[in-house]
């Protein structure tokens, strides 16, 4: 899997961190500081790195995917290829994630990126979902 270099990766953490503060100032900052993040290409994969990470918090997990779900509504026509390839390979994993809220996150993502770009962007993942909606040892998924 992709790793984003440890600056960066500590940058948007605590961008995510910063988020949570109420502080006028402070958010007119973060702001700027996501617009700059936004034309980073590697900002989608760092946002899906940190959503795959059980080393972060739940906070920090659950805010990267709320970012990432609005960037994939406000911009999933400029999203590169590369991204998409890569959003499909790892954010599967999450679905299994043991936190309901990961895996509530992680459905709301899935069906964004399916209303934005189509069943037939994405086959496989309706088979998942199937296999799996009738599991009931505790990860129960949501589909909404």
């Amino acid at each position: 899997m992709w790793t984003p270099n440890e600056s960066s990766l500590s940058e948007l953490i605590n961008f995510l961190n910063k988020t949570q503060i109420s502080d006028n100032a402070i958010q007119k900052e973060q702001y700027k500081q996501f617009e700059k993040y936004a034309k980073d290409p590697s900002f989608h994969k760092t946002l899906i790195y940190v959503l795959n990470s059980t080393s972060q918090s739940k906070d920090i997990r659950n805010l990267a995917g709320t970012v990432l779900k609005s960037q994939l509504e406000l911009n999933s026509r400029f999203l590169s290829e590369e991204v998409i390839a890569f959003f499909k390979a790892n954010i599967i994993s999450c679905f299994f994630d043991k936190d309901f809220q990961i895996r509530k996150i992680v459905s709301n993502l899935i069906n964004t990126f399916i209303r934005h770009f189509g069943m037939d962007a994405w086959p496989e993942v309706l088979s998942l979902i199937e296999e799996n909606l009738d599991k009931t040892e505790g990860n129960e998924i949501s589909i909404e």
